[in-house]
């Protein structure tokens, strides 16, 4: 049967992939168009140096009638797809970027026209099969929409996501209807300040108590003792014993007594 034919891969890696600006631009974009893969990213890099090398080499034999032939071509594609404008010279298909052709894309052109609400959402509706380009249903989200197809991009008939009040399409929410009039709502503000005020005066109260016991739980506790034994022992009289004299005047008697 034979070799079964080797696919071509249409992007090449960059030569040194480890570089930090490079990689973060590559990021944003990916994010910015709902990219997958890096590759999509350097597909479009590809397009965009085949297209500036076919312009070098029409512009250095600019006097040659087959080259004029290819450069009126090569302007007229690129003006079809929208990323050159109808004044623009060869010139101009050198300073084309990355973004113009991710503009163009297929995901890009659905979202931009409001069929879904992210970028991966419209990949997701290209996928299955939900978006037609005319009278063909397109399963590739990388598919260059050119300025007259851009407004034959539909849903299918058959697709449930043709009604516009599907809720993956919309983002309306049930409107409540209100009879409140100035006078309510003034007075319902009015009560919402009120209750603020009186949260932030609570809240004031509740900080002073606990500074005050704070302060007290601070005071040495001798005066604590000192004040509650003042408070709780009452003032008793003192009464005053008999003096010991007449005992001493006994004693001596007794003294002089034993001596004779």
């Amino acid at each position: 049967m034979g070799d079964p034919k080797r696919k071509v891969n249409l992007w090449k890696r960059p030569k040194s992939i480890w570089q930090k600006a490079r990689m973060t631009e590559e990021t944003a974009l990916m994010r910015e168009f709902g990219l997958r893969r890096k590759s999509e990213l350097w597909r479009t890099n590809g397009l965009v140096s085949k297209f500036s090398r076919r312009a070098k080499s029409l512009i250095k034999s600019i006097d040659d009638e087959q080259a004029k032939k290819e450069e009126q071509l090569l302007i007229k594609n690129m003006q079809s797809l929208g990323v050159l404008s109808a004044e623009a010279a060869l010139d101009d298909v050198l300073a084309i970027k990355p973004r113009d052709f991710l503009e163009r894309r297929l995901q890009t052109i659905v979202y931009r026209k409001g069929l879904a609400k992210t970028m991966r959402q419209a990949r997701q509706f290209i996928v299955h099969k939900h978006i037609l380009v005319g009278d063909n249903v397109v399963i590739a989200p990388s598919f260059l929409v050119t300025k007259s197809d851009e407004t034959k991009i539909l849903f299918r008939d058959s697709s449930a996501l043709a009604d516009e009040d599907h809720p993956e399409r919309t983002d309306k929410q049930p409107v409540v209807e209100t009879k409140e009039t100035e006078e309510t709502v003034e007075e319902k503000t009015e009560e919402v300040k009120e209750q603020v005020e009186a949260e932030s005066t609570e809240e004031k109260v509740e900080e002073v108590k606990e500074s005050v016991e704070e302060t007290k739980e601070e005071q040495p506790v001798e005066e604590k003792t000192k004040s509650e034994t003042k408070e709780e022992t009452p003032e008793k009289e003192v009464k005053e014993e008999p003096k010991a004299e007449p005992v001493k005047e006994e004693t001596t008697e007794q003294v002089e007594e034993a001596k004779e």
